[in-house]
């Protein structure tokens, strides 16, 4: 042993104690966080050989549907500001995947829809998200799949406190 690192483990000792840290890898935080850069690593690849950040398909997915949405339902659905959600409607406007609704009764409110193009885009890349869901989650049954999705969601939904 070299004893010239004898004084730094005593004093990494007095500092830190005698109880060895846990590792890391027992921790669930760690391996959801090497899941979702798993999955999300391959997902954002593909969205940007769309020419799409991960924060416009967030919000073009949330636009599929029949009704019109408010920016600030956007930003509800999406976890993000309501400055961010007018930022990419206005980003998906002038790509030609959204559109702006005037209000009849608001000049300043502008709904937002998704044009055709915008649908095509999302059942295309919807594909795409399932396709990396299976590849990733495959190895896992149908029950265990839904079980993990259950405990995520117990999780999540949780308030924090």
């Amino acid at each position: 042993m070299d004893r010239a690192l004898i004084p730094v483990s005593r004093y990494w000792r007095s500092l830190m104690g005698p109880q060895p840290l846990r590792a890391v890898e027992s921790y669930p935080a760690y391996w959801l966080k090497v899941a979702h850069d798993r999955i999300s690593g391959q997902f954002a690849k593909r969205l940007r050989e769309e020419g799409m950040s991960p924060a416009e398909w967030a919000v073009l997915r949330e636009l599929y549907r029949p009704e019109w949405l408010s920016p600030v339902v956007l930003a509800r659905l999406t976890g993000i500001s309501k400055g961010a959600a007018s930022k990419l409607v206005d980003r998906l406007a002038e790509k030609g995947l959204a559109r702006k609704l005037p209000s009849e009764w608001d000049a300043r409110f502008r709904g937002v829809q998704l044009t055709s193009r915008g649908a095509t885009v999302v059942l295309r890349l919807v594909q795409v998200e399932d396709d990396a869901d299976r590849k990733f989650f495959g190895a896992l049954s149908e029950e265990r799949r839904e079980r993990l999705v259950q405990i995520l969601k117990d999780i999540c939904l949780r308030p924090m406190g």
